[in-house]
């Protein structure tokens, strides 16, 4: 009994080990006290400071008798004393005191946000805050006070959008999200972080704004979509912390990270966003419900997304980085995703390891953390974020027989600086070659895939496995004419508008180049695993799958699709 009590006691005691070890790195991994790149920090204060002494010298040099104005200015190139702009309002004619005063008043606004960047808010400064005009400043205070969530939030607000099949065929179809998950997620980060952190009329966040609608700009993308994915980016986290974290957001909080996102949406052009919480949770959660169920598209996407994420950290803590991401899941996400519930005690070890990390971190003093500058981010420089041509997945018009790297350069053709879309009708009509039927029935293989629909020829190769109804949906069809195939089957606005990213040609005598606006079609549709019974057994399978598919992706992590740049096809990938 003695023996057999000794080795119980060891091996408890090589488990406490292990899990102190486990908690120490994952509080490392997690950047709680990350040291200040005073360097990058200056860089980015004396950029802002020049950005303000220009527009207030560009708005007086239009002013006339504004010479000694210009002078003072001059005299303080890198830096504007405040007691200096107010000397100098007095020195200009009464009619352009507004126009410069907004400069002055935005360069205070300037001054008091770098003072809340490096001294974080403490919670009893933050409820005293206005929700709407301090949005960014609560946002900062709730990114600092929940660092230790942060990244978890953002794999579960980068892969909620895939509960909408249409979302997840097309994010599968580009390759970027797919092949290069990590990389976007850090993008995600870096965009929005530099807009809201540093200000939407910032410069940083006037360069973020421009930079990440031009990505966009570069796809037919539905309006819906967009609005879909910033609702991740507003109630995710929401629903997190009432599940998982060590505390909940309070009202000031919970309204103010909203209304930092829903500014965030309104610079990217996102039309239809309610100002009411509410509501926009509403419509979020009535997009959700209306998704039409799972698809194989939306669970590989999701796994090779994660696959990527869990193969940063080191092996041991890649179940409990999974554990923590499916536990924090709300249900439709979980179900869309046909993916088994978190077993409760691993739930409850979850809540308690975040609940320790989350006290501990909060009665640490109040240090500098500004996002947009931490060291685990891929880069700082806006030019850096994200890709700068459009997907090579993604096919050109028919005749366009450049290299690839000059087609993509000019968009494969189609039209840039596109704004979200609400409906297909609004796809620009672009210019398509001629092919004849005789041509497209050449195209009749799954790795060279035609199809026609509405007179128009679409290129589905990279589609086809992505597809929400599965390949075998469109195989009868490749090298003829499926409209009225098309036509019999429901589909959503966003599905319509999508389309227009593989058009290629048309056939002769038709007169359309976009997809046929056929208005909402929108059908509510069980999720694959509402009402499933799963055993415990079924998450922890998952979990020996996921350690698998990891490893094979870490013994071709280095290789290349040819002319592509991107990394192989994952495990789930079942193109041949």
């Amino acid at each position: 009994m003695n023996t057999e009590l000794e080795q119980i006691l060891a091996r408890a005691k090589r488990q406490q080990r292990q899990n102190s070890s486990r908690v120490q790195r994952l509080i490392s991994l997690l950047d709680l006290t990350p040291p200040l790149d005073e360097q990058a920090l200056r860089d980015a204060v004396q950029e802002e400071l020049r950005d303000q002494h220009h527009m207030l010298v560009s708005a007086l040099s239009c002013v006339q008798h504004s010479e000694p104005a210009l002078l003072l200015l001059q005299q303080h190139a890198d830096d504007i004393p405040a007691q200096a702009l107010q000397d100098m309002l007095p020195m200009l004619p009464t009619d352009c005191h507004e126009a410069v005063g907004e400069g002055v008043r935005r360069y205070e606004r300037f001054r008091e946000r770098v003072g809340w960047l490096l001294q974080p808010d403490t919670f009893e400064q933050v409820q005293g805050l206005d929700p709407v005009r301090d949005a960014t400043r609560i946002y900062h205070y709730i990114s600092y006070e929940f660092r230790a969530e942060q990244k978890l939030f953002a794999v579960l607000f980068e892969t909620r959008p895939l509960v909408l099949p249409a979302n997840a065929m097309f994010f599968h179809s580009t390759g970027e999200f797919i092949h290069r998950a990590f990389q976007r997620i850090n993008d995600t980060v870096m965009f929005f972080s530099n807009m809201l952190e540093w200000g939407l009329e910032s410069k940083r966040g006037r360069e973020a704004i421009a930079r990440i609608n031009a990505i966009h700009g570069r796809y037919a993308a539905p309006n819906d979509a967009f609005r879909f994915i910033l609702g991740g980016l507003m109630f995710v986290p929401v629903l997190w912390n009432r599940k998982l974290s060590w505390r909940c957001f309070t009202e000031v909080e919970r309204l103010g990270w909203f209304n930092a996102f829903l500014q965030m949406g309104r610079a990217m052009n996102i039309r239809g966003i309610s100002d009411d919480y509410d509501t926009e949770f509403a419509w979020w959660q009535e997009m959700s419900s209306c998704a039409g169920g799972t698809t194989d598209a939306t669970q590989r996407a999701f796994v090779e997304i994660v696959i990527q994420v869990l193969a940063t950290y080191q092996s041991d803590l890649r179940i409990p980085i999974l554990s923590a991401i499916i536990a924090g899941m709300d249900d439709w996400q979980r179900e869309a995703m046909d993916l088994p519930p978190a077993p409760e005690p691993v739930v409850a070890e979850v809540r308690q390891v975040l609940k320790v990390i989350g006290q501990a971190s909060a009665a640490l003093p109040r240090t500098p953390w500004i996002r947009s500058l931490q060291p685990y981010l891929l880069y700082n420089k806006i030019d850096d974020i994200g890709v700068t041509q459009r997907s090579a997945f993604l096919p050109a018009k028919h005749t366009d027989t450049r290299p690839a790297p000059e087609r993509l350069a000019l968009n494969g053709g189609f039209p840039e600086g596109l704004l979200p879309l609400v409906d297909a009708g609004e796809v620009p009509p672009t210019e398509l070659p001629e092919v004849g039927l005789e041509e497209v029935a050449r195209h009749n293989q799954a790795h060279d895939a035609w199809i026609v629909i509405d007179g128009v020829v679409y290129d589905v190769t990279r589609f086809l496995y992505e597809h929400p109804g599965g390949a075998r949906t469109l195989l009868p069809w490749l090298g003829r004419d499926a409209s009225e195939a098309f036509a019999r089957v429901e589909h959503s606005r966003g599905a319509e508008i999508l389309m227009a990213n593989f058009r290629i040609a048309r056939v002769p005598g038709a007169a359309g180049t976009a997809p046929p606006s056929r208005g909402p079609r929108i059908r509510r549709s069980k999720r694959a695993g509402d009402g499933k019974a799963y055993t415990d057994a079924d998450f922890y399978a998952l979990a020996d799958a996921m350690q698998a598919w990891i490893h094979e992706f870490e013994q071709h992590r280095g290789d290349k699709e040819p002319n592509t740049g991107f990394p192989i096809k994952l495990p789930m990938d079942p193109r041949p």
